[in-house]
């Protein structure tokens, strides 16, 4: 059998009807030491016809060097071989280790059908067939819960850090996941920072709770890489066989709808599926077609809610609030649709939007009693590269002033990037803009960071104004606020203030201003004018 396998890495037979040769390789002849026409149009048998096929195999042994070289066509091959001693012991574990390289070759690209080549985990097919096997496998009432992982913010890694920082956080993600699943399942690599778990030993969900909370502390412990200290984070989906799919792709769908909300929730790391989620997500698809063509359909428009200062005791400014009447559903919250357009990455063209609006209705108002006009800049608008170039283009298209034009930046929107936020504030304090931090609480700003922002106000997170005065946890928070701002310089905004107990508690401490429905609701640009600027 080797001899047939290796005859052609010998000489070249050429004519296999005839089995004669018609070119031989040409370390044949130097081998054989015979002219080559001697050679030529007879058959092996007659040239061996001594001692057979061991005779060629004794006259090419022990081949230290060889080059081998298809043509074009594939169809004669040409092979160097350096002259030595026979050795057919030699020769046959020469044969046989080639046999063995080809065989681990061979393993190597069946293990890469099924695994991903980074990780070593298994791969998106060798998970599919897994998961459907598991399915086929099961015995009656027992059950499969699949957990659909995404890490947070590891983009970042990639593009600040480099490629090989990603790639190694990815191995050292798998390996933590795997201890974390031992042998209760299987662990395999999406694509990208994305995993499956499929655990097919357990007892209640409160199993897979404890899985799902020892992969969050696994995976959120810090990564030591090339003098790097890392952080990741990551959300889970977990959907269940057979109440949320009774297929592999069902499994997935409703994992990865899960995973959708875990990924929106502020603290929930990890969410079981259920059938509302998925009426949510068609909601979210059907808003986010309407949503494009609110804006060129003329469907939003402003709203704006007065804030009055407590010592003039009238209106010196006015919050520019977006609202969506649509012409099927009615009108629309925020709350509902601001949330959609920061996922589909239209808030940037909104933000801008409600900026102009607010610039038009500047433009309209005559006299020396005209309100600032407050515009909130979300925190993505807020890390556009493009902002103080747009907001300029605004003030010169309208020809308005600037004083006239308050931004409102949430506390967590400017302690993203610190640097950033400085230089830019202080870009739009020298622009002219009045700016203020809002719904500011005390989590995120120390007053290290406070007194470097070059801010006008800071306004107060509404969530502490609702329990004033009764709830005295609340009202130690706001006093303490109120405190900070005051050794700052800063002007002071309160929100959400509906009743005269809320009123005279934030007076007493040294509130400046007011907003909420004790002082107005929200209304459009005509009642505004008619209701406190008619005179």
């Amino acid at each position: 059998r080797l001899l047939n396998e290796y005859w052609n890495q010998i000489c070249k037979i050429l004519n296999l009807k005839s089995g004669i040769y018609s070119i031989l390789n040409e370390f044949e002849f130097e081998l054989k030491n015979k002219k080559v026409f001697l050679e030529l149009n007879i058959n092996p048998v007659e040239l061996y016809e001594k001692n057979g096929f061991i005779a060629i195999i004794r006259d090419i042994s022990i081949h230290k060097e060889q080059k081998i070289q298809f043509e074009k066509d594939q169809d004669f091959l040409i092979q160097k071989i350096e002259k030595t001693e026979s050795d057919f012991i030699y020769l046959t574990k020469h044969l046989e280790k080639e046999s063995n390289e080809r065989k681990a070759a061979e393993a190597s690209l069946e293990f890469l059908a099924y695994h991903d080549p980074l990780t070593g985990l298994l791969n998106r097919i060798a998970m599919t067939e897994f998961i459907e096997n598991s399915i086929k496998s099961l015995g009656q009432g027992e059950l499969l819960a699949l957990l659909f992982i995404d890490l947070e913010k590891f983009k970042l890694i990639n593009d600040f850090l480099g490629h090989q920082i990603g790639d190694e956080i990815l191995r050292r993600v798998s390996i933590r996941l795997e201890n974390c699943v031992k042998s209760k399942g299987k662990v395999s690599r999406q694509g990208g920072d994305e995993f499956l778990i499929l655990i097919n030993e357990f007892q209640n969900l409160k199993d897979i709770i404890q899985i799902c909370e020892d992969i969050i502390i696994a995976i959120s412990e810090k990564y030591f890489i090339f003098d790097h200290e890392l952080n990741i984070d990551l959300n889970i989906g977990i959907s269940i066989y057979p109440e949320d799919g009774n297929d592999q792709d069902s499994l997935i769908r409703s994992a990865g709808v899960a995973l959708r909300k875990a990924k929106d929730s502020p603290s929930e790391k990890y969410k079981f599926y259920n059938t509302e989620m998925s009426l949510e997500l068609y909601e979210q698809l059907i808003l986010r077609n309407w949503l494009k063509m609110a804006l060129t359909n003329g469907e939003l428009s402003l709203y704006y809610q007065p804030k009055l200062s407590v010592s003039a005791n009238k209106i010196e400014s006015v919050e520019a609030l977006i609202r969506w009447d649509h012409p099927e559903r009615g009108k629309i919250p925020p709350t509902v649709f601001i949330p959609v357009a920061e996922q589909m990455g239209l808030i940037i063209d909104i933000g801008y939007w409600v900026c102009e609006k607010a610039c038009q209705e500047i433009n309209k108002w005559t006299g020396s009693n005209i309100p600032k006009f407050a515009v909130n800049l979300s925190p993505v608008q807020f890390s556009d590269p493009l902002l103080c170039e747009q907001l300029s283009n605004l003030i010169k298209k309208y020809k308005i002033n600037p004083e006239h034009l308050e931004l409102e930046i949430t506390e967590s929107g400017v302690m993203q990037d610190i640097d950033y936020t400085i230089d830019t504030l202080f870009k739009l304090k020298e622009m002219g803009f009045t700016l203020t931090i809002d719904d500011f609480r005390t989590g995120y700003s120390s007053r290290s960071y406070l007194k470097k922002f070059p801010v006008h106000n800071i306004k107060i997170d509404k969530s502490f104004i609702v329990d004033v005065p009764y709830v005295e946890k609340d009202c130690a928070v706001v006093k303490a606020i109120v405190e900070l701002a005051k050794s700052l310089g800063l002007y002071i905004i309160a929100e959400g203030i509906e009743n005269e107990e809320q009123l005279e508690f934030l007076i007493s401490l040294g509130v400046n201003s007011i907003q909420g429905f004790l002082v107005s609701k929200p209304m459009n640009g005509k009642d505004l004018v008619e209701k406190y600027f008619a005179k």
